[in-house]
Order: structure tokens, then C-alpha cells, then sequence
């Protein structure tokens, strides 16, 4: 009785796409035979092979790439020739193409040009779901397998998926730190009057009190302005008091660690800039201290560059929703510039986040589904956000002559030597994807 689905593919270029392919097949319940190992046509297995597609196989899956279209491989060539003799007089359908890459539909081989593809192109998810449903559509049977069976379908994927990829290559990679430059305002101000701190307060400006002083970035012309008469101050070199940590004295107070007070109000301002692009303030407790994290709502999403797609920023996660999230400070090694920290955050139905120790459990789970480029590509989205578009994420302390400017590019570093990374991780990736109803 025909129940196979036989996967055909280009050998070893292709074996992931058919060990991911053949595993999530299975693990819906197919029973599915793919040659992972390169039988070579001329020896003894090459009759087990056409035996299987003459005999045991009910659908013949062709993963369509340039390797096995264009590459002019004798085995692919066999078993596509074994199986147009089956749909030519047994199943008409049998031979079912899958297109995995841009290739042209015009490049086929006449065995199966004029078979309609299932393209998986761009999006390997939608292509499956097509596949799945044309499986239903035309009652191919399925079969239970007990545990263990599953277990040897997850590890054989795994063991094709990391056993190219865990290689350092010769190869120049480009990395993308989470630094990006920064130009500071030029001083910072010391006020003689207490009386502006309610001023400041009220047009979230940012500010320390210190003895009979208040220190802030924001300039003089501002606060004599927004005070309505002159207010005693003192202007100091931004840059020689984050070069140093000696203690100043102003108006007759002894500031100590100015370098820390500075980066302080640099900080503070960072903060504003969540705020003011929309993003919603979470105060986790870590170590027993209380740490501000900032995400973005559900349903956000953000270009990463003027001609990209948008990417979310959030989305839905067995019965919660996730959502990227930052904190940000100042650093001045070993470059000068601001380090945006990304982090994962966890709501409810009620938009309310989780327990602390919920949001850790989960963070666990749903974190080793990121590789470093969904980590790269959410931090480009939120930086392009914040700079709306624009070379620079400009910063008004308190005027239009008085910013911060942070460059929407950060420090990037290059290596002539990399890895290729993969795209999922081997085994989360089905078990996530098959049991969860998951959205991205």
C-alpha cells in the first residue's frame, strides 16, 4: 500500500531544507523517506531507493533549487525519471515540486514544469501550510509513530542543522554592535535656586538637586525663560567632567563624582526618549534591585531601513503576548556612545506583564528561538523608529540649540572569519512550532 511521501533533493546543498521538511512532515503524522546520507545510483541502495518511489510512494516532493534544477545531478535526474513512469501510469499527480529559492518556474525540468509548485520561497512556514492542506485535500494517510520515533525525527534534524553550521569558515562577517556614537550637548549647568525644580518637573526635563543647586543639561537662555528672570549659574565642560570623576565645587557646594552625576542625566534623557516614542515603562526586580525596562505594545511594527519590510516588535506566544523591549545608558569604553540593551517582556490578555518570575521562565522559552539576526534586525526596527527614519536620533534637552544626538548607525566591526547561523534552533523550533499555535 502507497503511504510514503518521498523527498528528492540535492545532496548535501539541500540536506537541511529536506531533513527540516521531512521532520515537520512527520512529525504531522507522515510517513516519509529522505536520503540524507547521498546513495550513490550506481551501488546496491540505489534499488531500495527505486523501489521505494515504484512501490511504497504515494506523492514524490521535489525541493526545486538551483542545486537540484540547474546542477545536472545524475541522481536526481534517476528518481525523477522513476517517478514521471509512475504518474505517467499510476498517479497522475505524484510528482508534487516545491520551490525553495528565487529560481524561475521556467527553469523546471519537463518532468515537472507543468506540475503546479508549492512555493516556499521567502516564507518556508506558508509553504508548509499549503502543503499540509494539499496532503489533506487529497487524503494521503497518516501514520502515528510512537515517542521514540518522534525523538530520532528531531535528533536526525539537529545532527544535519549543526553539524555544517558549528564550523568556523573563512569568510569576512560583519558585526554590528548594540554602541552607537554620540554627540553630547556642551555643558553642564549649575543653578543657584531652588525654585526651578518644580519648573523642570513639569517639562520632564531632567535634574539633580544637590545642597542649595540643581544640576541639568539644560541651558541658561531656557531657564531664564521658562523662570521669567535671571537665576544665578555656573556652565562647566561636559566632556573634562566625564574625563575625570574630581570632585567641583559650585555656588559653594561640593559635588562629588560629577562623572557620575553627568552620566546620570545623560541616562535620564535616554529614558525620555522611550517615552516620548511611545513605549511602555517596566520596572523588573533583579538581584533584589529594581531595574526600568521599556517595550513596545502589542502590534507594533517598524521598518528597519527605507526600502525594508516592517518587522514586529511583538506578538503572541503559547497564552501570552511578547514584547521586545530596551534599556539604554551612556558609556564612554571602549567607545563613547549609548549601549542599547535588548530584552524580552511577556503580557497578558489585559495587556498587564506577568510575574517577575513568569517573565524569567518565559524569557527562557521563547528567548532560544532568537538567533543573533531576529536580535540585530529588532534593534535596527526600534533605532529606525526612534530616529523616524533619519540619519540621527536627535534628543531636545530643553531647545532646538541645546540636543543630543545619537547616530542611527553603531560601531560596527568586521572578521575574516564566520559561521553560518542557523535559523532556527534544531529541536524549539519544531517542538514550538508544532504543539503551539505561535505568531510572529
Amino acid at each position: 500500500m502507497r503511504s510514503v511521501l518521498f523527498i528528492s533533493h540535492a545532496t548535501p546543498e539541500d540536506n537541511e531544507i529536506a531533513a527540516w521538511l521531512a521532520a515537520k512532515l512527520e512529525l504531522h503524522g507522515y510517513s516519509v523517506w529522505v536520503d540524507i546520507k547521498s546513495l550513490d545510483p550506481s551501488s546496491d541502495s540505489w534499488g531500495e531507493m527505486e523501489s521505494t518511489i515504484r512501490e511504497n510512494t504515494i506523492r514524490f516532493l521535489f525541493v526545486a533549487t538551483k542545486h537540484s534544477v540547474l546542477g545536472n545531478r545524475d541522481g536526481i535526474k534517476k528518481e525523477l525519471a522513476v517517478a514521471d513512469s509512475v504518474r505517467k501510469k499510476v498517479i497522475p499527480n505524484f510528482i508534487v515540486p516545491l520551490r525553495f529559492d528565487d529560481m524561475s518556474f521556467g527553469d523546471f525540468s519537463v518532468e515537472i514544469i507543468r506540475r503546479q509548485a508549492i512555493d516556499f520561497h521567502g516564507d518556508w512556514a506558508e509553504g508548509l501550510i499549503q502543503l499540509l492542506e494539499y496532503l489533506e485535500k487529497h487524503n494521503i494517510e497518516k501514520t502515528i509513530f510512537p515517542s521514540e520515533k518522534i525523538e530520532k525525527t528531531l535528533q536526525r534534524w539537529k545532527d544535519v542543522s549543526t553539524s555544517d553550521k558549528a564550523k568556523v569558515i573563512n569568510k569576512t562577517d560583519y558585526y554590528y554592535s548594540n554602541l552607537f556614537p554620540i554627540k553630547l550637548s556642551n555643558y553642564l549647568y549649575i543653578y543657584n535656586n531652588l525654585e526651578i525644580e518644580q519648573i523642570l518637573k513639569s517639562k520632564h526635563i531632567p535634574y539633580k538637586k544637590i545642597g542649595n543647586c540643581i544640576a541639568t543639561l539644560a541651558c541658561s537662555d531656557c531657564i531664564q525663560q521658562f523662570y521669567g528672570s535671571f537665576v544665578p549659574f555656573e556652565k562647566l565642560e561636559l566632556y573634562n567632567i566625564l574625563k575625570s570623576d574630581i570632585s567641583i565645587e559650585s555656588f559653594s557646594t561640593l559635588i562629588k563624582q560629577p562623572h557620575n552625576l553627568c552620566v546620570s542625566l545623560i541616562n535620564w534623557n535616554i529614558d525620555n526618549l522611550f517615552f516620548r516614542s511611545g513605549l511602555k515603562k517596566y520596572k523588573a526586580t533583579i538581584n533584589n534591585q529594581s531595574k526600568n525596562r521599556y517595550y513596545f505594545e502589542r502590534g507594533y511594527k517598524s521598518k528597519r531601513a527605507e526600502k525594508s519590510r516592517f518587522k514586529s516588535l511583538s506578538g503572541s506566544y503559547r497564552d501570552k503576548f511578547w514584547h521586545y523591549a530596551q534599556s539604554a545608558y551612556y558609556t564612554n569604553f571602549p567607545y563613547e556612545g549609548i549601549i542599547f540593551r535588548a530584552h524580552l517582556l511577556f503580557t497578558d490578555n489585559n495587556n498587564t506583564p506577568i510575574s517577575d518570575n513568569r517573565q524569567i521562565t518565559a524569557r527562557r522559552s521563547k528567548g532560544r528561538l532568537f538567533f543573533n539576526n531576529e536580535w540585530r534586525n529588532m534593534l535596527q526596527a526600534a533605532i529606525y523608529s526612534y530616529a523616524e527614519g533619519k540619519d540621527n536620533i536627535v534628543l531636545n534637552l530643553c531647545c532646538n540649540n541645546n540636543v543630543l544626538i545619537i547616530e542611527s548607525r553603531p560601531y560596527t566591526f568586521s572578521s575574516e572569519k564566520g559561521y553560518i547561523e542557523p535559523v532556527n534552533d534544531p529541536i524549539e523550533s519544531f517542538t514550538e512550532g508544532h504543539y503551539e499555535n505561535e505568531e510572529e
